[in-house]
C-alpha cells in the first residue's frame, strides 16, 4: 500500500531521535574514557611525586621525627650532601603541642633554654647555636620569653672530615611549660651523605 507524505514524516521522526540518543551515548563513552585516562595520569603523577620526594628526603639527610615531652623534634640539613664544606648548616626543629612553650636563650623570670649535647660517634662538632626572634609570654604575673607551636633553631657544625659522609648524634634537654613545667630529654641524630652541597627542600626553614 502507498504511504502519504505525512506518514513518512511520522516514521522518520523517531529515527532522528534514535541517532541523537546513540550520539549521546558515544559522547558519554568518550568523556568517560577521557575521565578515566585523566584519573590514571593524575594517580601516576602523584605516585611518582611521592617516590621522588621520599628519595630526595633521604638524600637530603633529614633526621627522623622523635617524640618528646609534649613535643616532637628532628634535625634537618640545609644541603643535600656534604660537598667539601668545613662547616655545615643545620636546623634543630621542634613542634610543640597546643598551649605548650619552650624558652629563649634568656628566658625571663623563669624557664630554661634547650641545651644540646654532642654524643660519641658524631663526626660533626663545635656546634654554634642561633636563636630565632622569640615571643613574650605573661602567666600569673611571670614574664617569660620563648616559642610556641613550632620553631627551627639554626645551627652550624664543624666537619671533622670534609668531603665524607657526616653523622651527628645528640641529646636535647629542654624545659617545656603550659600550666605546669616539665623537663624533657630527647635523643636525635642525622646523617648527611657524600655528594654535592646543593640546597635541600628544608633549607628554606633554617
Amino acid at each position: 500500500s502507498s504511504v502519504t507524505r505525512g506518514e513518512r514524516k511520522r516514521f522518520a521522526a523517531p529515527r532522528r531521535k534514535t541517532y541523537f540518543i546513540a550520539d549521546l551515548f558515544k559522547s558519554l563513552s568518550r568523556f568517560s574514557a577521557v575521565g578515566l585516562m585523566m584519573r590514571l595520569l593524575i594517580g601516576s603523577f602523584l605516585v611518582w611525586m611521592s617516590l621522588l620526594s621520599a628519595a630526595f628526603g633521604q638524600y637530603a639527610g633529614v633526621g627522623e621525627w622523635v617524640e618528646g615531652q609534649s613535643s616532637k623534634w628532628r634535625w634537618i640539613s640545609a644541603v643535600n650532601g656534604v660537598g667539601d664544606q668545613q662547616r655545615l648548616q643545620l636546623g634543630l626543629e621542634a613542634q610543640l603541642d597546643e598551649d605548650w612553650k619552650i624558652y629563649w636563650r634568656s628566658p625571663g623570670d623563669a624557664g630554661l633554654p634547650p641545651q644540646v649535647t654532642v654524643l660519641e660517634g658524631s663526626s660533626l662538632s663545635d656546634l654554634q647555636f642561633d636563636w630565632p626572634v622569640p615571643l613574650r609570654f605573661q602567666t600569673q604575673g611571670v614574664d617569660t620569653i620563648g616559642y610556641e607551636k613550632s620553631v627551627v633553631f639554626p645551627v652550624t657544625a664543624k666537619s671533622d672530615l670534609p668531603g665524607f659522609a657526616q653523622t651527628l648524634k645528640t641529646d636535647i634537654f629542654y624545659l617545656i611549660c603550659a600550666d605546669i613545667c616539665v623537663p624533657g630529654n630527647t635523643s636525635l641524630s642525622i646523617d648527611i651523605p657524600e655528594g654535592p652541597a646543593s640546597p635541600s627542600f628544608e633549607a628554606v626553614l633554617i
